[in-house]
């Protein structure tokens, strides 16, 4: 005890210097164990490091999937900023291309506000609008509808009307503040108003393709009997027919047959084809008929014109040469137009309900899609004029289905399905001439077709003049596409009801 108390002594008399000592002894002895734990923390750490590196080496060196529509683009590379900008050009390039291609696709369907500029599906596009704003459209009308037009207009209208065909662009029969929804003082009228337009628009339409008719025969008769007369007292110095002597009767009788093909050249050599209005299934004449139509009839009334449109501007551009020239009807491809025919059944019922039957042929019971209820739902305004703007998407998944259809398509609410038979005579030969005017025209393809033998001959007898070569009496059934982005804009509200089409806003 003696020997340690001198110690605690010095150890009282140097406190700070002792305490400090046993701190030091203190972190010696702990040191190994928190020098253990740190290194298994930075351990962990580092791992941890390794793998996120590794997560990156593997997205760098990954294949970099794009998707476009239904087709893949593939490619690999360092995942870097280069590559990443890049990346960004080509999506934007992409949604660009995708934007003009959207506006081709409906102005070459028709539309005739497809490249007329504004908004797209949303606030963040920004292809051409399908249709202007309403009001802008009607204040835009000018003279350019038939109730419009006067006597000065009227060759302004039919240049406008030239032009709007050549483009393939489509229109209302009427003023839009008159369909789809009239007020209720001009609905009665309208029906005969839309029959007048229709009928005068089928007219032009074959005019303008350079159709025409053989000459009337009691006109043809008419010629012949003024011929047959100078020949018999001019040239053979008779009097009348019971004069002559058989060879005289005989001379007589070539003499006509050669006037009257004559005439009936001089006709072919003025037209491309052979076609009147016979060859559409008109309506009857409202005003004739006493019917009263729905709007649902008068937009099927436009419906048939829009489609005949394209078939004869088909037509008229296989019978063109290389500078858009009509050929004449002896060596043009297609002879006659014979019959068109829808063969859907109509939209909307006789009930005002949607008819399921006009996806295919008629009665074939084959459902249109997107279709929704009746057509009884109310106009919006009863004081008539543009209704709202349909709410319709480019942008819409599509199936096919090939047990309803040889292409498989059928209507949905991006686009509506409409066949249609078509009848003409054509040089047998030059049938691919004309298949492949379809193809280019629309949106239209082929999916049955029939040939049968006819005869120039027979033909010539009732003034058709086909040419020396074989011709053949071709049926075709023609599937023809219509985007609603479009369409719908000039669909009454029965009609819009009947193909489940709903209004933006609501």
């Amino acid at each position: 005890m003696d020997k340690i108390k001198p110690v605690l002594d010095w150890i009282k008399g140097h406190l700070l210097i002792s305490a400090m000592s046993l701190l030091i002894i203190a972190f010696i002895a702990c040191g190994w164990y928190y020098a253990g734990a740190l290194n298994v923390e930075l351990k962990t750490e580092v791992t941890d490091r390794i793998k996120e590196f590794q997560k990156v080496e593997t997205a760098a060196k990954a294949p970099v999937k794009l998707t476009l529509v239904d087709a893949g683009v593939n490619g690999s590379g360092t995942l870097n900023k280069q590559l990443l900008d890049k990346l960004d050009v080509f999506a934007t390039r992409m949604g660009s291309d995708l934007d003009e291609a959207k506006v081709s696709v409906l102005l070459h369907n028709g539309d005739p506000f497809a490249d007329a500029g504004g908004g797209g599906d949303d606030a963040s596009e920004t292809p051409a609008a399908t249709h202007p704003g309403y009001q802008d459209r009607l204040a835009s009308e000018g003279p350019f509808y038939p109730g419009n037009v006067g006597t000065a207009g009227l060759r302004e209208w039919k240049s406008y009307e030239q032009d709007r065909r050549a483009r393939g662009a489509k229109r209302t029969l009427v003023s839009e503040r008159l369909f789809p929804n009239p007020r209720a003082s001009k609905r009665e009228n309208l029906q005969n108003e839309v029959h007048a337009a229709l009928v005068a628009s089928y007219a032009d339409l074959l005019d303008d393709a350079g159709a025409g008719t053989p000459p009337n025969p009691a006109a043809v008769d008419g010629e012949l009997l003024m011929e047959q007369s100078n020949y018999i007292q001019q040239d053979l110095n008779k009097g009348t027919v019971s004069d002559l002597e058989p060879e005289e009767l005989e001379l007589l009788r070539k003499k006509l047959s050669n006037e009257r093909l004559k005439v009936y050249n001089e006709a072919a050599d003025k037209i491309t084809f052979y076609g009147d209005t016979s060859a559409f299934n008109l309506p009857v004449d409202p005003f004739v008929s006493k019917t009263m139509h729905g709007l649902g009839d008068l937009y099927e009334w436009h419906w048939d014109w829009w489609i005949a449109e394209d078939i004869v501007a088909a037509i008229a551009s296989a019978n063109s040469d290389e500078q858009g020239n009509g050929i004449g009807v002896a060596f043009a491809p297609v002879k006659r137009l014979i019959r068109l025919t829808t063969l859907d059944g109509p939209i909307v019922n006789a009930k005002g309900g949607g008819n399921a039957s006009s996806s295919g042929g008629r009665g074939s019971g084959k459902s249109r899609g997107g279709r929704g209820g009746g057509g009884n739902t109310p106009d919006p305004s009863e004081a008539g004029g543009p209704l709202p703007e349909p709410d319709v998407s480019m942008d819409v998944a599509t199936n096919t289905d090939f047990s309803v259809s040889l292409t498989g398509r059928s209507s949905n609410a991006l686009y509506d399905v409409r066949t249609v038979e078509l009848v003409v005579i054509v040089e047998t030969t030059k049938l691919p001439v004309l298949v492949d005017a379809l193809a280019r025209e629309n949106f239209m393809t082929i999916t049955n077709i029939a040939l049968a033998p006819t005869s120039n001959f027979d033909a010539a007898r009732r003034g058709y003049i086909f040419g020396a070569e074989p011709v053949s009496r071709v049926t075709m059934e023609i599937e023809t596409i219509w985007f609603r982005k479009w369409t719908a804009a000039w669909m009454p509200q029965e009609v819009r009801d009947a193909l489940g089409v709903k209004s933006k806003g609501t």
